[in-house]
């Protein structure tokens, strides 16, 4: 999309307490931030890029998380060679930054811990 905003409107906009929320895709549906005026030609011409580095990710890192539900994956290969699509114990919808630590860790299969064990350490800490 070729962005072409008016920066003067915006910038009286933004003087006058003009407050300019976009809503950014998030595990589970959407998450509502207000932006600075000077990052709306930014957030225009490419949301995907914007959001992703709001949560100081990858385009493809963020859309992976999106994919995935904020599910961590198991990072092990398969004897094919493709990456395992079981998931890293302790649930999904995991903000990003949690996700990121866990994702491409271990499944129960390849010597992850098991659900109770990451409860229960969710759940101690």
């Amino acid at each position: 999309m070729d962005a072409k905003l008016h920066k003067p409107t915006i910038e009286l906009l933004s003087k006058s307490g003009v407050y300019f929320v976009v809503d950014l895709r998030w595990v589970g549906g959407s998450r509502s931030i207000t932006i600075e005026a000077r990052d709306l030609e930014k957030y225009v011409s490419d949301p995907v890029g914007f959001t992703a580095q709001h949560f100081g990710a990858s385009v493809e890192d963020y859309l992976r998380w999106i994919e995935t539900e904020g599910t961590p994956q198991c990072g092990a290969l398969t004897k094919k060679g493709k990456r395992c699509t079981l998931s890293v114990a302790g649930g999904g919808q995991r903000d990003f930054k949690r996700w990121k630590e866990l994702d491409g860790g271990y499944c129960q299969v390849h010597g992850g811990e098991t659900s109770a064990e990451a409860n229960e350490k969710r759940r101690s800490h």
